[in-house]
């Protein structure tokens, strides 16, 4: 599987927020507060950043911990105007960032105040158990989300790792299938389908992924698209966020839009 590298993702996000808060007094262009979200603190290899979809599954990123956890809760309730705050059960599966190696599931629980933090508990079966609590940052998940925005091909961000795998391209047709190949020679096919278009979270299904001697099947997960990360040199480019897991194993990876259009 392949190496996790978001630190350029958070670092940069960072940057942009900064920069939209100051220009227009603050964050947020729902009417109603999402049931998800995005949360993050901290910047580079001390960033910790979460993903919680609008229909309760994500994941969670710690760096400096080398740490990445996916998570399934019970489905947020569908009423327009729940409560402000939401408190969600379910599953939960840590993996090692670097490796994507499994090292326990057990159970979590999520205290949600919509549009304004996080706080997440776990117990691991190993015994081990832990705590994050994490601000809501709107920008870019109170944006759109369709197959047409995340439609087109997709190159990694960055290099991986000494010794570890990651997808190198990734290509999402106008339908929603998903096809690519990583440093190692294997090959990726699945679907990709959109959570809730009001906001800015994608599914990852039915994923495969087949190297020459082995096929790992099963895995799924959750995406988001950044619209504007900024590069060395001054350029920008939308970037795909990414985890899948199956239980077993984990991977996650940033990939760079290739030839975005000027509207993304």
């Amino acid at each position: 599987m392949m190496r996790l590298n978001l630190r350029l993702m958070l670092t940069s996000i960072a940057g942009v927020v900064a920069s939209l808060l100051a220009g227009c007094g603050g964050g947020g262009g729902s009417q109603i507060e999402p049931l998800g979200g995005q949360f993050f603190t901290g910047t580079g290899g001390t960033a910790v950043y979460t993903l919680v979809t609008e229909a309760g599954n994500g994941f969670l990123i710690d760096s400096q911990s080398n740490f990445l956890f996916s998570f399934a809760l019970d489905t947020p309730p569908s009423s327009p105007e729940p409560a402000s705050t939401l408190t969600l059960r379910g599953t939960i599966t840590q993996y090692n960032e670097t490796t994507g190696a499994l090292i326990s599931s057990g159970t979590a629980q999520v205290s949600l105040q919509r549009g304004t933090s996080i706080a997440l508990t776990y117990t691991l079966a190993s015994g081990k158990t832990g705590s994050y609590s994490l601000p809501y940052v709107s920008y870019p998940y109170e944006q759109p989300s369709s197959l047409a925005i995340v439609a087109g091909s997709y190159t990694a961000a960055s290099a991986a790792a000494a010794g570890a795998s990651q997808i190198a391209s990734l290509t999402i047709d106008s339908m929603g299938n998903l096809t690519g190949s990583d440093n190692a020679g294997c090959n990726y096919t699945g679907t990709v389908t959109v959570v809730n278009p009001i906001y800015n979270a994608y599914q990852l299904n039915n994923v495969t992924e087949a190297c020459s001697s082995t096929t790992i099947t099963g895995l799924a997960g959750q995406a988001i698209i950044t619209p504007l990360i900024y590069r060395p040199g001054g350029s920008t480019a939308p970037q795909l966020t990414l985890s899948i897991s199956n239980g077993t194993q984990q991977s996650s990876v940033d990939l760079a839009k290739n030839n975005p259009p000027a509207s993304n």
